[in-house]
């Protein structure tokens, strides 16, 4: 993927991103949404269901932000345990 933005842009854009996340991690956590890692420029996101009995996880994501925002970041479906990517 070609850099077309400054990635200092991109990585404070991404920072302020993931700070916004964290201020509302109880209501994210609450939904299911639980994220694994966050280093510029990705992030890992576990998706589950709260309301199943006993709660399953569904998913996975890696989102990048390369580029950040003159391009929204791309979404990687990835098996929630290994982060593999699906084929």
């Amino acid at each position: 993927m070609d850099v077309l933005v400054d990635p200092a842009v991109s990585e404070a854009k991404f920072n302020r991103e993931v700070a916004d996340f964290r201020k509302l991690d109880d209501v994210y956590r609450e939904r299911g949404w639980w994220m694994l890692k966050a280093k510029f420029p990705e992030i890992s996101v576990v998706f589950a269901s709260p309301k199943l009995i006993p709660p399953a996880v569904i998913f996975g994501v890696e989102l990048n932000f390369l580029n950040y925002d003159l391009w929204p970041p791309s979404v990687r479906l990835v098996n929630p345990f290994s982060r593999v990517p699906f084929m």
